[in-house]
C-alpha cells in the first residue's frame, strides 16, 4: 500500500492524503484493479460546507468525479480522518508485465468559508506488481492438409522468460520446438504417421498448439494454445483391377479370356494389390456396368467377383471403385470387349419340283454372329410323314445352297430344319403338302384343276372349288360367299309339275340361300321359275324354301310343266 500526501489551499489545520494499493493482479489478461482511499483530517476546528467536487486520476485519466458532495469533518471528533471517497480502477501493464501508475486526487468548491479547508490536491506515483506476462503465438493457418508446413509467428513481452512449442497428439505433447522464439516453421509431414494413428476412420484431426512459457527458473508462466484441424489428403486406396471370361465353353471358342461373348461368358473382376493408406483399412468396392452397381465388402488386397453372364451387344465399360474406412473412393474405367450373338435364325425355302413332283428343292440361308469370325454353323434337316410320328435321320445341309431330297408327293410331309452354331441351335417345322400342280388336266374327267386336281367331270376347278356353269344333281362347291365360307350348288329334279307341291332337297346342314332358281317345259315351251304373268296373277309360279323343303307355288291357271328342274345356291353350317 502507498500512502500518497497533499495539501490544502487554506491550511486550518486540514491534511489530505489517499491509500492506493493492488487488490488483484490477472496474468493472463496483463492487467491489475487498483483501490484508492481518498482521505481528509481537521486538526483543530470543525466546519461544514456542501457543494464540493471530488475529482481522482490514475495516469491523467478521471477515475472518480462527483459534484454536490458535502464535506462533513465536523462529523467525526477532533483530530480524526475522515474518508471523503474511494473507488477501484482496472489498470493494463506493459507489454512485459512491469507498471507504474501516477496517482491524483482533488477537493474543490467556488465558494470558501473562513474554516474550510480550501482547495486540496496531492499527486504521486505508486509501483504495481509485475504480471506474469506469458509469450503467445499466431498461426499462419489452423486448418491444414497433413504435410503442409505452416508458420507459428511467437510473441515474447518478458525478456528473461523462454517457451517451448508443442502439437498435441493423442493426448500427449509432441514437442515441436524449445525455446522457440520468432516465427517456427511447423513441418507437418515429420507428424503425419503420429496423427494418422489417430484417425483411421476419420478425414481429418482437430487438436492444438500449445506454446508454454517459463522463467528463468524453469517454472510455468503460463500457456497459449491454438486449436486447429487437419486434414487427411493423398490418402486414396489403391488397387489393380482386370477382368476376364471364366467359362470354358465360351473361351474354348474365342481363345481369348478377353472377349466376353453376350449374354454366355461368365465375367469376372479381379482385384489385386489392393491397400488402404495412412493407416485406413479397405472397406467396399462397387461396379457399375450399364446403370447396374453391385457392391460388397473388401479387406485383402486381392478379391475376386463373379459378375456372371451380361446381356449386351457392343463393347462398354466397367466403373470399378473401392472405399476405404476414412470415406476415400478410387475409381477406374475398365473397358470390356464385347461379342454380339444370338441364336442362329434362317431363311427357309422348300418347294416340291413344279409344285408337284416327289423331287423337293430345300434351301437355308443362315444368319448368326461371327463371334470375331470364330463362330462357325450346321444346317441340317430330317422328314416325316404327317400322319407318322417317326423321323427320319438328319442330313447336313450347305448354307444359302439348294439341295434336293425326295418326299412320296401322295402324301404330306413334315420338316425339320435345325441350325447350330457353336453355343445353340435354332429349330424350324415346316409343312410340306402333298404334291399339287399349279395347272392340272385330268384327261379322264375332262376337267381342269388349279393348284388343285378336278374333282369332278367337264369342270374348272380352283383351289378345289368348281368354278365352271355345270350343274348337277349332286353338292358341287363353286366359290365363297362374302363372310368366307363355301359356296355349294345343287340341281333338284323334279319332274312333272301340275300343282303346288313340296320336295325335299337333301341337304345337310344347310345355313344360308344365296340363289334360288328354276325352268319348267311344257310341249317344249320353257318358263322359268319364279314366274310373273304381267296381267294375272293366277298364272305364276314361285319357289319357296323353307327348313329341308323347296316349296313349288302354283296359281291356279299356271301352264302345267312335263319337266321341271330347280337349283339352289347356298352356304353350310358345318
Amino acid at each position: 500500500m502507498a500512502t500518497i500526501n497533499g495539501t490544502c489551499s487554506l491550511g486550518r489545520g486540514y491534511s489530505f492524503y489517499a491509500y492506493v494499493y493492488e487488490t488483484s493482479v490477472d496474468d493472463v489478461n496483463n492487467q491489475s484493479t487498483v483501490k484508492y482511499e481518498v482521505y481528509v483530517k481537521n486538526g483543530n476546528m470543525r466546519t461544514e460546507s456542501s457543494n464540493w467536487t471530488f475529482n481522482a486520476k490514475i495516469d491523467g485519466s478521471n477515475v472518480y468525479n462527483a459534484t454536490g458532495q458535502t464535506l462533513a469533518t465536523n462529523t467525526v471528533d477532533f483530530g480524526a480522518a475522515k474518508k471523503v471517497f474511494e473507488g477501484s480502477s482496472t489498470v493494463t501493464h506493459n507489454q512485459d508485465g512491469t507498471k507504474t501508475i501516477t496517482f491524483s486526487a482533488k477537493l474543490s468548491r467556488s465558494y470558501y468559508s473562513s474554516y474550510d479547508p480550501g482547495e486540496c490536491n496531492l499527486s504521486g506515483s505508486v509501483t504495481l506488481s509485475n504480471t506474469k506476462r506469458n509469450s503467445v503465438m499466431a498461426l499462419s493457418s489452423n486448418n491444414f492438409n497433413i504435410g503442409d508446413i505452416i508458420q507459428a509467428t511467437i510473441t515474447q513481452y518478458v525478456n528473461t522468460y523462454h517457451q517451448n512449442l508443442y502439437m498435441v497428439i493423442g493426448g500427449s505433447e509432441v514437442l515441436i520446438q524449445s525455446s522457440a522464439t520468432g516465427t517456427i516453421d511447423i513441418e507437418t509431414y515429420l507428424l503425419r504417421n503420429q496423427i494418422y494413428q489417430q484417425i483411421p476412420n476419420a478425414k481429418y484431426y482437430d487438436s492444438e498448439f500449445r506454446l508454454k512459457t517459463y522463467d528463468s527458473n524453469n517454472n510455468l508462466i503460463g500457456t497459449d494454445t491454438k486449436t486447429f484441424r487437419a486434414n487427411v489428403v493423398d490418402s486414396n486406396p489403391l488397387f489393380d483391377i482386370a477382368y476376364e471370361d471364366t467359362n470354358a465353353t465360351t473361351t474354348a471358342i474365342t481363345q481369348n479370356n478377353q472377349q466376353i461373348i453376350q449374354n454366355n461368358s461368365t465375367l469376372r473382376f479381379k482385384f489385386t494389390n489392393a491397400s488402404a493408406q495412412h493407416y485406413a483399412s479397405l472397406s467396399s468396392y462397387a461396379i457399375t456396368i450399364n446403370g447396374v452397381t453391385r457392391t460388397g465388402s473388401i479387406s485383402s488386397t486381392s478379391l475376386n467377383v463373379d459378375w456372371g453372364t451380361l446381356n449386351l451387344s457392343d463393347n462398354t465399360n466397367a466403373t470399378v471403385s473401392v472405399t476405404d474406412s476414412r470415406g476415400f473412393t478410387t475409381t477406374k474405367t475398365v473397358a470390356l470387349t464385347i461379342l454380339e450373338w444370338s441364336l442362329p435364325t434362317a431363311i427357309i425355302s422348300l418347294n416340291r419340283q413344279q409344285n408337284y413332283y416327289t423331287e423337293t428343292d430345300i434351301k437355308v440361308d443362315a444368319r448368326y454372329s461371327s463371334l470375331d469370325n470364330k463362330n462357325t454353323i450346321t444346317i441340317q434337316y430330317r422328314i416325316k410323314k404327317t400322319s407318322t410320328s417317326t423321323w427320319g435321320s438328319w442330313n447336313n445341309l450347305t448354307d444359302n445352297q439348294t439341295t434336293s431330297f425326295n418326299a412320296d408327293n401322295q402324301y404330306s410331309w413334315d420338316v425339320q430344319i435345325k441350325v447350330q452354331d457353336s453355343i445353340g441351335s435354332t429349330t424350324y417345322n415346316v409343312v410340306l403338302p402333298i404334291g399339287m400342280a399349279i395347272f392340272f388336266i385330268d384327261r379322264l374327267l375332262r376337267s381342269v384343276g388349279v393348284n388343285c386336281f378336278p374333282k369332278e367331270s367337264e369342270s374348272l376347278e380352283v383351289n378345289g372349288n368348281d368354278i365352271s356353269n355345270t350343274y348337277s344333281t349332286t353338292e358341287k362347291a363353286i366359290g365363297k360367299w362374302i363372310d368366307g365360307s363355301t359356296i355349294y350348288r345343287k340341281t333338284l329334279n323334279v319332274g312333272a309339275v301340275s300343282a303346288t307341291q313340296q320336295i325335299q332337297h337333301g341337304i345337310s346342314n344347310f345355313d344360308k340361300l344365296i340363289k334360288v332358281y328354276g325352268v319348267g317345259g311344257d310341249t317344249g315351251v320353257y318358263e322359268p321359275i319364279p314366274y310373273v304373268h304381267p296381267s294375272s296373277a293366277t298364272n305364276q309360279w314361285g319357289i319357296v324354301v323353307s327348313g329341308t323343303m323347296v316349296v313349288l307355288a302354283k296359281g291356279s291357271n299356271a301352264t302345267n310343266f312335263d319337266e321341271c328342274y330347280i337349283t339352289l345356291e347356298y352356304t353350310k353350317s358345318v
